[in-house]
């Protein structure tokens, strides 16, 4: 995991903890996950 998707992905866990964790958020979380897996982003 490169260094801009690992912090990526604390801010976008941040941002879904701070809110309330209901089952569309945790289904569209790992939907993101999926995306950046497949399809890392480029490390400038």
């Amino acid at each position: 995991m490169s260094g801009s998707s690992l912090l990526f992905f604390f801010i976008l866990l941040t941002l879904i903890t701070d809110a309330r964790f209901d089952d569309d958020e945790l289904l569209f979380f790992l939907l993101i996950l999926e995306v950046v897996n497949r399809r890392p982003f480029i490390v400038t």
